[in-house]
């Protein structure tokens, strides 16, 4: 059942916010939760934010409360939001479509992604103006040079509230030192000019070659405007002019009568996403240009007006200018504190920028699946001799996501978080499955907290045991977790301690057995629930035996892998079930006794620092056992505790302390390097 919450919310400005019209210190605004008590990963949010005098719609606190509330009641029992009746309250609705298109982006992974467009998948940047606020001249200048500084092409200034000759010095300076090719310049006056004053201010601003002055008289002056329009030495803007203008009838006579050179939208003023989307169409028609711009919201409807801006960008009508006034979201001290929104440059990114490579590397891989190679290129982990490099067929691998996608019953439209280096074989077929079952594919850029930045869970999620085990000490990244339906683990072995940990969670934890010439895993264990078990069950098609040495045969008929013999030795129960006891690579000959580091280890799970042991040659045994293990100091009491846990033979004859352990990328152990 869809219910909703209302959240009051008043946001604080870093610094007095003026305009033409005097200054904002504060602003309120109400957060809109919808959400639904039988998913709780699913929700949506929404942003009002009506500005106290400037808003049509900016009513007494109560009366919003009560006109929010009733649209929201009449929503959630028709499924129907009626715009129409919410033409004069464009904060309200535009507050309610956000709120509907997160609630409905949650159900494809990320509640903030309103849209799927290369901006929400990190790929492209929106590039925005840089705001000068009024303020005196030395305050003003000193913004200026910042965001000339911080790399913006352009920059808009706010005029009109201090002495007209100080502010036509600065724009003066600006141009002296860059043309318009190295910066274009952008006014808004906020109404600032009289009628009788302002074609001669906009003359002696045209000397500057600017783009463009937005609202350079009040609004409801028709005619002079109009008059101003015609004549001016420089495009003129609509803003506040639009406010109030609800029908159809009303934009279009607006737009014929007064005939500007531009237009801008701001949705919580001018009628939501379907009020501007109405604007566009009817300046499309006048060959009127436009473009997008925040009305002082939070990084909540800023979220959203810059994925709608982005969708724009991919429309018949996209914005007539290349900058777009996005770029508000640092003025408070208080924002919203989980947006995805940052800026580098003069650009509006959409995650976090290491995200965002990460999600380069995941287009380009999307683009060698599908091209016309049969192979794909895949990099051992190198967790037992040096990484190497072998082509496996697409075939193979369509056929190895196939079984799994059937065996854990991927959906359509469920989300699959990526979270592992790309060029292992674990982090790819996560991928393939996600393609070939039309899952939503999220992308993160590999870490040992993946779920740090996360606003909601996934339903898929393939972890090594490292990061599970990270990911649990931190309890809001554990409740995300917690609320997976699947989780998957490869890639190393799995202590105790956090097998233990992941017992208790009440989703379904899996181990998995594979490699990467097997096209990922061929078998799979439960950790926790009524039917946890130590043994691995070989997937359907894969046939099992035990080679002279003692190590696993691997024969997989689905995917035309083998016979192939691993380098692992296993307890095979039945036909399809075994149990690992270690690599043939781990075995240690020391003196002519034999001793398996992965049993060793296990002995060892409770010692108090990461640590792994390996062999290195010996003159006088032939091999013998080491232990690396990470901490700040020396342990003194290493050999004692070893001794109270191993055979006598069996306690390491050396101990190595690293500030690192040497792990591959994907966590394993690289236990060859002190052979």
């Amino acid at each position: 059942m869809l219910r909703y919450r209302v959240i009051p919310y008043k946001m604080k400005f870093k610094q007095a916010a003026k305009t033409s019209r005097g200054e904002y210190l504060t602003k309120q605004v109400w957060y809109i939760v919808l959400m639904d008590d039988s998913t709780p990963s699913h929700r949506g949010i929404g942003e009002c934010a009506p500005l106290h005098d400037l808003s049509i719609d900016a009513l007494d606190y109560q009366v919003y409360l009560d006109v929010l509330t009733t649209h929201l009641d009449r929503y959630i029992a028709t499924g129907t939001l009626d715009t129409e009746a919410l033409r004069a309250y464009p904060s309200i609705l535009f507050g309610i479509e956000t709120a509907i298109l997160s609630y409905e982006a949650s159900l494809r992974g990320d509640y903030m992604a309103l849209y799927d467009t290369p901006f929400t998948h990190g790929v492209q940047g929106i590039p925005i103006n840089g705001l000068i606020w009024m303020g005196d001249f030395e305050r003003m200048k000193a913004q200026i040079e910042e965001k000339l500084r911080l790399g913006f092409k352009c920059i808009k200034i706010k005029i009109g509230a201090i002495d007209w000759e100080k502010e036509i010095h600065l724009i003066s300076q600006i141009r002296q030192l860059y043309s318009r090719q190295d910066i274009e310049i952008r006014v808004d006056a906020n109404g600032a000019f009289s009628p009788q004053e302002a074609l001669s201010k906009l003359q002696q601003l045209a000397q500057f070659d600017l783009h463009s002055i937005e609202q350079p008289i009040r609004a409801h002056q028709r005619q002079a405007m109009h008059d101003l329009c015609r004549v001016t030495p420089i495009p003129i803007a609509l803003d506040e002019e639009l406010i109030g203008h609800y029908t159809l009838a009303e934009k279009a006579q607006l737009l014929d009568e007064i005939r500007p050179q531009y237009i801008i939208l701001k949705p919580s003023l001018h009628g939501g996403i379907a009020g501007c989307e109405e604007w566009i169409s009817l300046a499309h028609e006048r060959q009127i240009g436009y473009w997008v711009t925040s009305a002082l919201e939070s990084d909540i409807g800023l979220n959203a007006i810059a994925g709608w801006t982005s969708s724009l960008l991919q429309s018949p009508y996209p914005p007539t200018t290349r900058h777009q006034g996005l770029g508000t979201g640092q003025l408070f001290v208080n924002n919203y504190a989980h947006t995805p929104l940052c800026i580098e440059g003069e650009q509006l990114y959409w995650g976090r920028s290491e995200d965002r490579l990460f999600n380069h590397e995941i287009a380009k891989f999307h683009e060698e699946w599908h091209n016309d190679s049969t192979t794909i290129t895949l990099h051992t982990s190198g967790s037992t001799g040096t990484p190497k490099n072998i082509a496996v067929p697409k075939q193979g691998m369509m056929k190895s996501a196939r079984r799994t996608i059937d065996f854990f019953n991927f959906q359509p439209g469920e989300t699959a978080l990526l979270c592992m280096p790309l060029k292992y074989i674990g982090a790819k077929m996560v991928a393939v499955r996600a393609w070939m079952s039309d899952m939503h594919l999220l992308g993160v850029s590999p870490s040992l907290h993946p779920f740090a930045h996360l606003r909601q869970s996934v339903d898929f999620v393939s972890l090594t045991p490292l990061q599970a085990y990270e990911t649990l000490q931190v309890p809001r990244e554990r409740k995300l977790l917690s609320q997976c339906k699947h989780i998957l683990l490869g890639g190393g072995a799995i202590s105790p301690a956090l097998e233990q940990m992941l017992f208790g969670l009440p989703c379904a934890v899996w181990s998995s057995y594979g490699m990467t010439e097997t096209y990922s895993h061929i078998a799979i264990r439960r950790i926790n629930g009524a039917s946890a078990s130590p043994y691995y069950h070989a997937l359907s098609g894969v046939l099992l035996s035990i080679h002279d040495t003692g190590a696993l045969i691997i024969h997989d008929t689905c995917t035309d892998v083998g016979p192939l013999i691993t380098n692992d030795v296993v307890k095979l129960i039945e036909n399809d079930l075994f149990l690992p006891i270690g690599r043939l690579d781990n075995v240690v000959n020391c003196g002519g006794i034999k001793h398996t580091l992965d049993q060793l280890e296990h002995l060892l799970s409770d010692f108090p620092h990461p640590f792994f042991l390996a062999k290195r040659r010996d003159q006088k045994f032939g091999e013998i056992i080491i232990m690396i293990y990470q901490a700040e100091h020396e342990y003194d009491d290493i050999k004692a505790y070893c001794a109270a846990r191993l055979h006598k033979h069996a306690v390491p004859k050396d101990f190595i302390r690293v500030d690192h352990l040497p792990l591959s990328e994907n966590d394993k152990p690289q236990r060859w390097k002190f052979y």
